[in-house]
């Protein structure tokens, strides 16, 4: 995984999940007392439909990033997404398909340099031409 898209998706994880976090158990911590005990229970079940509405709109976003990858048409930052593609084998893929032209089939992808069988299987299902 490339440093751009770990610091993109460390970022997405914070605003997602940690901060949304932080700024209910905060309103929460609040000391109960007399009336404010009446709130309690009304407060932990806004709380919790609030991080359950975050969790399942921000969920899909994580998953399409374990999608299909076309390699015809991939940049070097979407080829990192695959399985044991660093940067190097990224530009290789890119490389080859400039100079040999596009894949025909997606096994071909073992025709660049680096890429063998393991990563090949490793990526099969995520590999698409189109």
């Amino acid at each position: 995984m490339s440093k751009n898209i770990k610091i993109k998706l460390d970022i997405a994880i914070y605003f997602n999940y940690i901060m949304p976090l932080i700024v209910i158990l905060s309103y929460l911590y609040k000391p109960l007392t007399g009336r404010d005990m009446m709130f309690c229970k009304r407060k932990l079940s806004v709380a919790f439909c609030v991080l359950l509405l975050l969790f399942s709109f921000s969920i899909p976003s994580f998953a399409a990033n374990a999608g299909k990858v076309n390699i015809n048409t991939a940049s070097v930052e979407e080829l990192v997404t695959l399985n044991k593609v660093g940067e190097k084998y990224a530009q290789r893929i890119v490389e080859y398909r400039e100079t040999n032209g596009l894949f025909k089939k997606a096994e071909d992808i073992v025709n660049v340099k680096g890429i063998g069988p393991k990563i090949w299987e490793a990526n099969k299902d995520r590999i698409v031409l189109e």
